[in-house]
């Protein structure tokens, strides 16, 4: 007889003669008002609500300086939910910017790596040294911030900010309202978040935020995409989906008998971007629901080198926010 237990909000059903493989719930909540980090090996999940934290620093070693915004927001069919928004003021000077101007350009993560979020976007990519927000210098070994960014809170409130400087292992952040009111300083060491290799940093809290994750290979939560509307435009769309975690690979096999993706069957290469998995492993219906495709399989390759089949056999949609896959480990 199959048991149940309970982990972290974690519901695993596991049976006495089949130890490689059980059943395994994720949840984001009702409207997918939550955030779920997963890590595969110990099988904990870690929630975090969607408004506790802006802005995500990557804390991986010593060259990488990658700036994520957090874009998960509630999912709502009345008014638009409030999100955080993130933009490139077009000017170069902190002090410039007084006011919020509909010419600055709204910046988004792109999906592809942890080490490039959406403040570094405006990179120049002819330049090795330009990371978006600021540009290294070998004279000084330091990367110092040049650009200026406008984020608009969920509470309607703006902030300006720039990151001056990453000098090993510290980010340094300032930030004021709009009109320069308020102005703070705030530092982030990286080597205190080597564990997840993500600091997260809330500006009402004005320092960064400890949601209790530790290594995690993926996180299942709301973020916005370019999707094809079906009439030619790319629209930026929210999405609820699957992003690997920081150092992760994964490869998707489609067009396959789940059972028999085995060891043997795997290509030579996985992906590194972030999306593998992402959010079209599940279609809604408006006749029969959530529809999951049955052919299809992923492995993910942790930071540890474990290898991990995942197939997805259920989604609950905003009323819960619950997906459940069967995992299976490969060795």
């Amino acid at each position: 007889m199959k048991s149940l237990v309970l982990l972290t909000g974690l519901l695993i059903f596991s049976s006495p003669y089949l130890n490689a493989q059980h059943f395994v719930q994720i949840a984001t909540g009702a409207g997918y008002a939550q955030q779920a980090f997963h890590d595969l090996e110990n099988d904990t999940t870690i929630q975090a609500d969607n408004d506790s934290w802006d802005l995500a620093f990557t804390a991986f070693g010593v060259q990488d300086a990658g700036i994520h915004v957090n874009e998960s927001s509630i999912s709502s069919y009345t008014a638009p939910a409030p999100s955080v928004e993130l933009y490139l003021a077009d000017t170069f000077g902190f002090a410039a910017v007084t006011t919020f101007d509909s010419t600055f350009t709204r910046l988004y993560n792109d999906e592809t790596s942890w080490s490039y979020g959406a403040l570094n976007t405006p990179r120049f990519l002819m330049n090795p040294f330009d990371y978006g927000w600021g540009v290294y210098t070998p004279s000084s070994n330091q990367v110092v911030g040049d650009r200026v960014y406008v984020i608009k809170l969920r509470s309607g409130a703006y902030k300006k900010f720039m990151i001056e400087s990453l000098i090993h292992p510290n980010y340094t952040i300032k930030y004021a309202d709009l009109d320069g009111q308020n102005e703070m300083t705030s530092t982030i060491n990286k080597t205190s978040f080597a564990d997840p290799g993500l600091a997260f940093f809330s500006f009402e809290a004005g320092t960064t935020v400890d949601l209790g994750v530790q290594q995690f290979d993926f996180t299942f939560a709301r973020y916005v995409t370019p999707v094809d509307d079906g009439e030619g435009n790319i629209l930026d769309y929210n999405v609820t989906g699957i992003l690997s975690g920081p150092g992760v690979e994964v490869v998707k096999m489609e067009n396959v008998d789940p059972t028999q993706v085995v060891i043997e069957t795997l290509p030579d290469t996985f992906s590194t971007r972030l999306d593998v998995i992402g959010y079209d492993w599940k279609v809604y219906d408006f006749m029969d629901g959530w529809i999951l495709e049955d052919s299809l399989a992923f492995v993910v390759k942790t930071a540890n080198d474990q290898l991990y089949k995942l197939v997805f056999i259920d989604f609950e949609g905003s009323g819960t926010g619950v997906a459940t896959f069967q995992k299976s480990a490969l060795g």
